[in-house]
């Protein structure tokens, strides 16, 4: 039996039986079309980047190649990369935490004993 794992905030995470759907809103496939499908008019923020040359060069030919904008470029990759980089600060704030001792741990035994999964 395989479990999904949800961030739900900074201090719960919930284990999901992976049989039993999640909530449409929740799901990868339902994030993706909405960001592939968004429209410029949805986005009214702005940002401004300095980049390397060499990546500004890639950059603009790839836009070229594809007849997509930079733009549409750089806020894919931010838009793609945002998650891991939430969760990348969420796993080092935990685990300081659990190095100062403010945190327990579980083993992987006594998770499935409380969640009532074991075998």
């Amino acid at each position: 039996m395989r479990f999904l794992k949800t961030r739900v905030s900074d201090n719960f995470l919930e284990l999901r039986n992976d049989t039993s759907p999640p909530p449409l809103s929740t799901t990868l496939d339902h994030i993706a079309s909405q960001v592939s499908c968004a429209s410029p008019q949805r986005f009214n923020r702005m940002l401004a980047l300095r980049l390397p040359e060499d990546i500004e060069s890639r950059l603009d030919k790839l836009a070229k190649a594809t007849g997509r904008t930079k733009s549409f470029y750089a806020r894919e990759a931010i838009l793609e990369h945002l998650a891991d980089l939430e969760d990348l600060y969420l796993a080092k704030k935990r685990l300081a935490k659990v190095r100062n001792g403010k945190s327990k741990t579980y083993s992987l035994n006594a998770a499935e004993q409380a969640l009532g999964l074991a075998n």
